[in-house]
């Protein structure tokens, strides 16, 4: 490795970092130029080709380092990125695949592999090769973050959360909304809940499992019969507000925010001038924290009345009644609630479920990168490190 080479390489590092990617470019190229029989020279030069979109020619480079060293992974890797960007999947599957078969502890091979069984829609494979990199790092978010999403994908809301919250514990509190829609609203939510509800939520040492914003709330809710010309007809009446709810390992939080309750225009029927009962709509914030143990049961059903479908929270302290923002969350926001009325969300069960890494299947991942230090070190053979990983993976 000559001294000029170097430089070249780390200018070009430099460089990157500073977004300067085309002068990297050059300097990745010089270096490559000088030393022209590194593959880690290509392998950079060819991932600065794929920054500047010249996919082809990167593909050309990460080549040329591979036909250098045959077991340089990183060379496969921009290999499969190139071949990603150009559209060309099943050529990246087999770079990512190339890579494992050389060294069965590289994650980002698996993790990046998923990604691409995902966007085909093969759930099945992303979620096995999202589980593989778990198991070789149970430490690292982004693969809880990206199995979640195939959970999520196939509807399997347990493991969704489950994995949703080893994410969470990792990365602490985000904003947890997506919506485009009712900006302002989320907006109004986010600064309430970071304000003023998170703090206590952290001092008391509970684990958010999930947070629901803008949704329409019904409380106190009653209903009467009235009869008219000989006919029954039911009249409702109650308190409605707008806000959103919080669920945590250890309680269900409900709040009503006046600054959007006040835009709501109560809901009437045709036979609402009977009675002087309506629903009121809330003029001040209202809070409620319900202990998970507390919560009776939750499900969907459609209101005949107000001409929307509600999610029924029962719990010991009362009813309350939801409309969701988004119709997905009609659906989490049921299985959330009952799962953490049986307690799926206590901490012995979310790692007895959450991980499930067989104690033995664990230790093999362990020994292979203990053999790798070795083989690095140069205390065993090229052939011995082979051997020995050979024999470990067949007992997976």
């Amino acid at each position: 490795m000559t001294d000029e080479a170097q430089n070249m390489f780390e200018m070009g590092k430099k460089l990157l970092e500073q977004k300067n990617f085309t002068e990297a470019l050059k300097a990745f190229a010089n270096a490559k130029e000088l030393e022209p029989s590194s593959p880690r020279y290509h392998t950079w030069y060819s991932y600065a080709l794929i920054i500047n979109k010249q996919f082809n020619e990167a593909i050309i480079e990460a080549n040329t380092a591979i036909q250098i060293d045959q077991n340089y992974e990183d060379a496969f890797i921009q290999l499969a990125d190139g071949y990603e960007k150009l559209k060309e999947f099943q050529k990246a599957i087999e770079c990512y695949s190339q890579v494992i078969r050389i060294n069965p502890l590289n994650c980002s091979a698996y993790e990046n592999r998923g990604h691409i069984y995902q966007h085909q829609q093969d759930f099945d494979l992303a979620e096995k090769d999202f589980t593989r990199a778990i198991k070789i790092d149970p430490l690292n978010p982004s693969y809880y973050q990206s199995r979640s999403r195939i959970y999520y994908e196939i509807q399997n809301w347990e493991n969704y959360y489950l994995d949703r919250i080893k994410y969470q514990e990792f990365t602490g509190i985000g904003k947890y909304s997506d919506d485009n829609e009712g900006e302002n609203s989320i907006k109004i939510i986010d600064n309430h809940f970071h304000q003023s509800v998170y703090p206590h939520i952290k001092s008391a040492g509970e684990k958010i499992i999930d947070y629901w914003p803008n949704i329409f709330l019904v409380w106190d809710r009653i209903e009467k019969q009235r009869l008219v010309n000989g006919g029954s007809f039911d009249i409702q009446y109650g308190t409605i507000g707008q806000g959103y709810i919080c669920l945590t390992d250890k309680s269900l939080r409900i709040f009503s925010l006046a600054v959007l309750s006040s835009k709501i225009k109560p809901p009437r029927s045709f036979f609402s001038f009977l009675s002087t009962e309506k629903f009121e709509v809330s003029k001040k914030d209202y809070s409620w924290t319900i202990p998970n143990q507390d919560i009776q049961g939750s499900q969907v059903y459609e209101d005949r009345y107000l001409k929307v479908e509600f999610v029924v929270i029962k719990t010991s302290s009362g009813i309350w009644s939801l409309n969701p923002y988004s119709e997905i969350h009609e659906v989490l926001i049921p299985i959330a609630l009952n799962m953490a009325r049986m307690g799926k969300f206590t901490d012995s069960e979310i790692l007895k479920e959450q991980l499930n890494i067989e104690s033995s299947e664990k230790n093999i991942f362990l020994t292979i990168k203990e053999l790798s230090e070795l083989h690095e070190k140069g205390i065993i053979t090229d052939t011995e490190f082979e051997e020995k990983k050979k024999d470990l993976l067949n007992r997976i």
